[in-house]
């Protein structure tokens, strides 16, 4: 039997995310939400979905979306959504690996 992961249906406005198996204590396989996720794949999934729905995202904009979901992620589920450092600067915020 393989186990291939699945990309669930995210409800709007979030990040669909890859369930992963984990183990606990007593032996038995259960499935989550893979955390943290590559930012990369963060960054790929809003360019995609501003694509689609033709609006305008550039760098300052995809910064401040970032720090937004990061936000938005650590008060639903009290864990953040990447690892990245988010910085402040003049401007908003800066996330250096973008």
């Amino acid at each position: 039997m393989t186990t291939a992961a699945k990309t669930e249906s995210a409800p709007a406005g979030k990040l669909p995310v890859d369930p992963v198996p984990t183990t606990h204590d007593s032996g038995s396989a259960t499935r989550e939400t893979a955390h943290p996720v590559p930012l990369q794949r963060i960054t790929d999934f809003l360019l995609l979905v501003a694509a689609e729905e033709g609006v305008p995202l550039n760098c300052a904009d995809l910064h401040r979306v970032c720090y937004h979901a990061q936000a938005e992620h650590l008060r639903d589920y009290g864990r953040p959504l990447f690892d990245e450092p988010i910085e402040a600067h003049e401007h908003g915020p800066r996330i250096p690996a973008l």
